[in-house]
């Protein structure tokens, strides 16, 4: 075995380490815990290592030792590749389970997960089964999930993903599956060269396989790319069976092979999402809905521990957990993750109802609440009663998606560039306190917001991180001075003012942020202010120039690049006199999203990540394709009527029917943010895979949809933009921009965030 390889174990062993780490923001257990120093496209392990070693980690597996770190007291192993040797370590740790152990691997391109967890619910009503914590599928995912084994697990179900060529020869020598099991595999090749290749690498996880499960749609692929000693189990799909029905007879299929029934009570949609919402006296709530098994506790706890605020009392709900005790070890989990309150049932109480009569609303105050069970269970019950708002309508925000996009614009920076994200306007009407605690768990530079409201806001919501207050006029010094938020200066009686007030209170270097006006025509100094800028700035020393900033009037306008690059110049010289004028270094930063994307050569010390971190594309270029939206407009179908041809529809009668059509009402209308321009066929929604137009006038709180043809029940979900329209859609419609959509959409409106 490498020998490398062997020391890393002969440090598990001497430490006692019980947890694998690759996030620093995970560390629950310092001292018993590994941090493996992975370093990807956009971030570097090895630069938390001195972070870590202060909170109490003794052992490393690094690529290299940094400068500045003293090795003294800790264990380090230096590794050609960090990832490699965990995934190494995995399969050891695989190898050296009993020869009893028998292991099953789900792959495939959708319903891996739901599969994944109907096998694990039904052989654990048999044996001692082990599984992949939610989807960890990848590269890392399979890895992490390997070191979780138990050496008393009698069986192990593996969730297995990959997204290009390459990756499965090396989950198959981490896995080395006897059965493996195919969920299927769509027609789209991705990052592949061909689908043929998609096919080939994915069936590559069946080489050493004794069985596999898999649909008869790929029997020739099969045939040509599985030895034949494999036993082959082809699976006849009826060809408008659902995804449920799909993954049902898969199962089914696996599981007779195995002599193991599936219970028919097993056989549901999978929730593998965990939202978060806000909720009675000042509660915030965190739905986790994911199948009640204390291996997906661990993901939810730290999901939750990320978010902890000042004043918010840390709770879980937990429900029975299935086919387990209520252990030590799981009271030892909850109390690491810095958990306060706990009502568990089969704990706390015998069952669910008897949980439900004795809590009520009053019983919650303040407090973060992880309530985690089964969709329609108590648990999850209770979280819907103790949710603020009860509406139809919501506005859903992909904390998935924020990541994304941020990772995407990170990518064309260099490692050293700081990134700050705009969340004024309340996040681009996505709520900017959710949008603010995930962009601080992944390091973003700054967060800039409008005013000085919204960073109190912000620091009563727990951000600790720097903040910008830009386009501010402050009145209330107090709170500026107390949130550390850090003004723009555009002016030189603002300056003064907040000189006047910083010696008032005997404030010493307060970071600002200076504008220079370079071609925006809005607000900032001009160039030939720079000589009495300096000297004023040279003659206090209340505050301190922390950056030096601009704003491109037409980064998005690619046929106005001229009046950009004179931008850039102008700015680069002012940048340069200010360095002279001062003396001292500061910040500099220009580029919004699109400039990030098309001259990364001037992203100089910082960038600003506006509408691209909401997954908008201004651009349609190369750099900018693929971005995900973040924020979906959704609502139901309340009421459906057949209506003749020649029926007028709504106030005014402005539209009349031109054909025998079914009317939908949704409880969604200009008082939630729906512009009454969008009625009488301007606008569209998406239902059941089907556009269909808003007809009628746009009322206050309803709006009337033509669902002609899309098979639409009441109870539905009606998509106004998300993932199938995009907000452009219905910015285009109405000549606008995507930004004027998305901050438009009312309060009132439901916000519900999620991560995968």
């Amino acid at each position: 075995m490498n020998t490398k390889i062997n020391k890393i174990n002969d440090i598990i062993s001497k430490f006692n380490i019980e947890n694998v780490l690759t996030d620093s923001r995970s560390l629950i257990n310092a001292e018993r815990s590994i941090f493996f120093a992975l370093k990807t496209a956009t971030n570097d392990g090895h630069l938390y290592i001195k972070e870590l070693q202060a909170q109490g980690v003794k052992a490393f597996v690094v690529a290299r030792i940094p400068d500045g770190i003293d090795a003294d007291g800790s264990e380090f192993v230096i590794v050609e590749d960090v990832l490699a040797a965990l995934q190494e370590l995995a399969a050891d740790r695989r190898n050296n389970l009993p020869d009893s152990t028998k292991f099953i691997a789900v792959a495939g391109f959708g319903g891996k997960t739901i599969i994944k967890e109907w096998l694990s619910e039904a052989l654990g009503r048999q044996y001692r089964t082990a599984r992949s914590p939610r989807s960890y599928n990848s590269q890392l995912g399979v890895a992490l999930s390997l070191m979780k084994i138990q050496s008393e697990a009698e069986m192990a179900v593996i969730e297995c993903g990959i997204s290009q060529s390459g990756e499965m020869e090396r989950l198959e020598k981490m896995v080395h599956p006897e059965m493996v099991i195919i969920s299927g595999i769509d027609s789209e090749k991705g990052d592949f060269a061909s689908l043929d290749e998609k096919i080939e690498q994915t069936l590559l996880l069946a080489r050493e396989a004794k069985v596999i499960v898999y649909p008869a749609e790929l029997d020739d692929a099969v045939s040509r790319f599985v030895p034949e000693r494999v036993l082959k189990i082809s699976v006849n799909i009826p060809p408008d069976a659902d995804w449920i029905e799909r993954d049902r007879l898969l199962t089914s299929e696996a599981l007779r092979y195995l002599k193991v029934e599936l219970p028919q009570e097993i056989v549901r949609p999978l929730e593998t999402r965990l939202n978060v919402s806000q909720g009675v006296n000042n509660c915030l709530i965190i739905s986790d809905r994911f199948s009640c098994h204390s291996d997906s506790l661990p993901s939810a706890l730290d999901f939750m521990r990320r978010r902890k605020s000042e004043g918010l009392k840390m709770t879980l709900i937990l429900d029975e957990l299935k086919g387990e005790e209520y252990t030590e070890e799981i009271d030892a989990l909850i109390d690491n993750a810095g958990i306060e309150r706990v009502i568990a049932i089969g704990k706390d109480f015998k069952t669910g109802e008897e949980m439900l009569e004795a809590l009520s609303l009053s019983d919650f105050s303040r407090e973060m609440i992880l309530a985690k069970g089964e969709r329609g269970g108590a648990v999850d019950r209770l979280a819907e009663t103790l949710q603020l708002r009860h509406h139809e309508t919501v506005l859903e925000v992909n904390l998935d998606s924020v990541i994304y996009n941020f990772n995407h614009y990170r990518a064309m920076l260099r490692p050293e560039t700081g990134m700050v994200a705009m969340v004024k306007a309340s996040g681009y009407g996505a709520g900017a306190f959710e949008l603010a605690r995930t962009l601080q768990s992944h390091g973003a530079a700054y967060l800039a917001v409008a005013v000085v409201d919204e960073g109190e806001e912000l620091r009563r919501a727990g951000i600790t991180m720097p903040i910008m207050a830009l386009n501010p006029k402050v009145t209330n010094y107090d709170s500026l001075f107390a949130n550390r938020l850090e003004p723009e200066v555009f002016s030189f009686d603002m300056l003064d003012e907040i000189i006047r007030e910083g010696e008032k209170r005997g404030i010493m270097a307060y970071p600002i942020h200076v504008k220079f006006d370079t071609g925006m025509h809005r607000l900032g100094f001009l160039r030939e202010n720079i000589s009495d800028l300096c000297i004023r700035l040279k003659e206090t020393d209340v505050v301190k120039v922390e950056s030096v900033f601009s704003h491109l009037a037409t980064a998005d306008c690619l046929d106005m690049d001229d009046y950009t690059f004179g931008q850039l110049k102008l700015f680069t010289d002012i940048c340069e006199e200010m360095y002279r004028g001062l003396g001292y270094r500061f910040k500099r930063h220009i580029l919004n999203s699109a400039g990030i994307a098309r001259f990364p050569e001037y992203q100089f010390d910082m960038v600003r990540l506006g509408i691209g971190l909401y997954g908008v594309d201004t651009l349609g270029i190369p750099e900018t394709s693929g971005l995900k939206q973040v924020s979906s407009l959704r609502s139901i179908i309340i009421s459906l009527k057949d209506w003749p041809s020649g029926t007028s529809i709504g106030y005014s009668r402005r539209t009349i029917l031109s054909h025998d059509a079914t009317v939908a009402t949704v409880p969604v209308g200009y008082a939630d943010g729906l512009d009454r321009h969008l009625g009488n066929g301007k606008g569209k929604v998406w239902i059941n895979g089907k556009e269909c137009p808003i007809v009628g006038n746009i009322c206050m709180d309803a709006c009337m949809i033509d669902v002609t043809g899309a098979d639409a029940k009441v109870g539905d979900s009606v998509e106004f933009f998300g993932p199938n329209l995009p907000v452009d859609f219905m910015s285009d419609a109405l000549g606008t921009i995507p930004y004027e959509i998305l901050t438009s959409v009312s309060p009132r409106v439901k916000r519900v965030y999620f991560r995968e």
